[in-house]
Parts: structure tokens; sequence; C-alpha cells
């Protein structure tokens, strides 16, 4: 029954009421298939109107906290990720935040172009902006100014992005070269 509503409900994400639009991410998100859903998700993130990005952002989240392995796999065979950049400077924390999250999982090769980004967004006034960022930055090619980046949010005054702020630098191989220079 849920599926024959699906082809309707994706339908009606191209209504011209937000509401429409909000509520038929929300029933698709209920009906619980990550592989359709995600990629129209991450569409809607483009969106006009600021609570049909909030519903998008918000249930691609809870789709990444209860299914990590699907949801990395699906984000990374699939992606428009210039709209996951321009999520990055959203209004919306949420919105800002679940960009950054997801290009965590799109892969090294394909994140090249996102990495000025994720640097900017190291600077957010949202500690879970900067965190995600952090970690994302961990997944992406190791560039002088990322290492730069990461080295200052080491001194963030939130300990979580203190904390992936070091685990991006362990990652890229830089925490431990750095250590071995403080041994010399």
């Amino acid at each position: 029954e849920a599926t024959s509503a699906t082809p309707i409900l994706i339908q009606a994400l191209q209504d011209k009421s937000p509401s429409v639009r909000r509520r038929a991410i929300l029933a698709l998100r209920n009906i619980g298939k990550p592989k359709t859903t995600i990629p129209l998700f991450i569409k809607a993130l483009e969106d006009t109107d600021e609570s049909v990005r909030y519903s998008a952002a918000s249930s691609l989240n809870g789709i990444a906290s209860t299914n990590i392995p699907a949801f990395k796999k699906i984000v990374s065979s699939s992606l428009n990720i210039s709209v996951l950049i321009k999520a990055l400077q959203d209004k919306q924390e949420l919105v800002r935040y679940i960009a950054a999250f997801t290009l965590n999982y799109i892969g090294r090769s394909k994140t090249t172009s996102a990495t000025p980004n994720l640097i900017k967004a190291l600077q957010d006034e949202s500690p879970l902006v900067r965190q995600s960022a952090a970690f994302a930055l961990s997944n992406t090619k190791k560039t002088d100014s990322s290492v730069r980046a990461l080295i200052k949010a080491l001194k963030d005054s939130n300990y979580q992005v203190r904390n992936s702020a070091a685990y991006a630098l362990n990652r890229m191989g830089v925490a431990e070269r750095m250590l071995r220079q403080l041994d010399e």
C-alpha cells in the first residue's frame, strides 16, 4: 500500500505549495525506502522554502542515524555535490550540518571540489556544523589549506570540534608526522 503511494508522493515534491512538498518529504521518509528517498531529499535541500529544506535535512539525518551503511552506500553512488556545497551556506543550522555530514560519506575522489567550502564551514557559528565539517575533511584530499584549517580548529572552544579536527589530521597522516617532529 505504501509502495503504491510512492510515485504520487514523489510527484507531490513538485507541488507549488511548500506545505504539500514538506508533507510529501515526511511521508516518503516514513515509507522507508532510502535508495529512492535519499537522492530526492538531497535535491530538496535546494528548495526555495525554508521548511521544505529543513524537512529534507531532518529526514536525511533520520535515515543516516538509523542506517549508516545504507546511507553511505546510497550517497556515494549518486549525488550532485554542488547541491551539498550550496547547502553548507544555508540559513538553517540543520541543513548546513547535514550537508557537511553527507559530504563525509561521498568519498575522497568526489569531494575535492567541496574542500574550500568545508574549510569555510570550520568557521560556522554552529559547533555542530564545525564538527561535521572537520570530520568531512578527513575524507577529502589533503591540502595545505585543509591541514592549516584543521590545526587551527584544534583550538576551537568546543571540544567536539577539536576532537573531530584531531581525528581528521590523524586520518590524513598529519598527526603522526607532527608528533615525530615534536620528538626530534
